[in-house]
């Protein structure tokens, strides 16, 4: 029983952190009292805004949302620290969450940020097409056309923001 109740903590616990990279809006909602318009109505909404107002009543320090935010003020404001290397490397194994962009994004306001994003594929995601956007020319696989229509709004999310200005190089793999 006790095994249990880890596992369930933990699987509470992950999604909590989940949604405070990928739904802080919602989770500011729940600390208002509010619904959040996203999920509003779901059966499993009311117990998780509640645990959130209990747990955050209990937590003296500020969500990982406001902290984000602060610190992107602060990079926006006045830079990054004094002392922080010449340019920032960021090896990414998948799609961004949007919290890292924006964090990556305001520091290129000041220094070089580079973002490699790995990739199983010869050619850049962008063009891979499922079946139905290709037409009858279409071989891929349906996984990796749905994956790289995910990496698609991805890199269209991001490559009109003015810190990405000087744009993307695909450098295929040596393998």
């Amino acid at each position: 029983r006790p095994a249990k109740r880890l596992q369930l903590a933990d699987r509470v616990a992950d999604l909590l952190d989940s949604y405070q990279i990928y739904r802080p809006e919602m989770l500011a909602a729940w600390e208002d009292g509010r619904p959040w318009e996203g999920v509003a109505g779901h059966p499993d909404e009311a117990w998780q805004a509640e645990l959130w107002r209990r747990l955050r009543a209990d937590i003296a320090a500020p969500p990982r949302s406001r902290r984000h935010e602060a610190l992107l003020a602060r990079l926006r404001r006045d830079g990054p620290p004094r002392g922080w290397r010449a340019r920032i490397a960021v090896l990414a194994t998948g799609v961004l969450p949007p919290r890292f962009v924006e964090l990556c994004e305001a520091l290129a306001h000041h220094l070089p940020v580079g973002i490699w994003l790995t990739s199983p594929l010869p050619q850049p995601w962008g063009d891979v097409r499922s079946p139905r956007e290709a037409g009858a020319e279409a071989t891929g696989h349906p996984l990796v056309a749905s994956l790289g229509r995910q990496a698609r709004g991805w890199f269209r999310a991001i490559g009109d923001r003015p810190a990405w200005a000087a744009g993307w190089q695909w450098l295929p793999s040596p393998l």
